[in-house]
């Protein structure tokens, strides 16, 4: 029952026949641990043949508004639990698919692109949607682009950015170093850390979050982006169990419902 009302939901003002599809795939990719559609299609036990069975389910993936279909759904849902201090984690992950050279968009990863950025910035107004000004944003290195946090200043988000020391800030009236500026910063709190083997600059925060002068207020942020590694943890937890990097799946369309699929379980 509890499945049913779940794909119920999340499938929710689409039409039968997809809404057969969500409720198929969801219980094929959980009941195989696997994205292959020869093998979620095995777990229905349908009486036609297998081959039948990966051509209907193929053809059912390829439906255009899928993707944003669900995202809403589950964003409708999930809004609800989103309270201001709940932290709203935002980790860019990729498939690593080295020789599907047949593969749409298939591409070297490189930060900060324009196609990065885009899908960064849909992602985050996607969410803000549902969520308004709730919740905090934790991001990584490259999240600390102009590009990516001028947004979410002009719509009042908060945010707690991984800040790389060669960027600039305007210190005074000039520009100075991030770096230079936190290694001059008195430091009022102190705890013991684990050092990174190879680091070779502090940690540094871009956050405009209101912080106090008390150790509990400092604590909020340095614990806000520690955390992020837990959605990291997940994402890779995701990809073994569900072997994503297995897809084979040529077109992107298929690939990017696949993946809000396997996410939804």
């Amino acid at each position: 029952m509890l499945f049913r009302e779940k794909t119920g939901e999340l499938s929710s003002g689409l039409c039968k026949p997809a809404r057969r599809f969500v409720a198929e795939a969801l219980y094929g990719i959980q009941a195989r641990q696997s994205v292959l559609l020869s093998v979620t299609g095995r777990a229905l036990n349908e009486t036609i043949r297998l081959k039948k069975t990966e051509t209907r389910l193929s053809n059912k993936l390829g439906r255009a508004s899928l993707e944003d279909h669900l995202l809403e759904n589950l964003l409708r849902k999930g809004s609800g639990r989103i309270k201001a201090d709940t932290l709203l984690v935002l980790d860019p992950s990729d498939i690593a698919k080295p020789y599907a050279w047949g593969m749409e968009y298939l591409t070297h990863l490189r930060d900060g692109s324009t196609g990065e950025n885009t899908e960064i910035i849909r992602a985050v107004d996607m969410v803000s949607r549902h969520t308004e000004t709730r919740g905090t944003w934790v991001v990584d290195r490259g999240g600390d682009r102009r590009k990516l946090y001028e947004p979410s200043l002009g719509h009042k988000l908060r945010f707690v950015i991984r800040l790389v020391g060669s960027r600039h800030l305007e210190c005074g009236r000039r520009l100075v170093l991030a770096r230079e500026i936190a290694l001059r910063c008195p430091m009022l709190y102190a705890d013991q850390v684990v050092r990174e083997k190879d680091g070779k600059e502090p940690l540094m925060l871009l956050t405009n979050v209101e912080v106090k002068r008390s150790r509990r207020s400092c604590s909020f942020i340095l614990d806000s982006y520690l955390r992020r590694w837990q959605t990291e943890d997940t994402i890779r937890c995701m990809k073994q169990s569900y072997d994503l990097e297995n897809v084979r799946l040529l077109s992107y369309l298929l690939l990017q419902n696949m993946m809000v699929s396997a996410f939804a379980t």
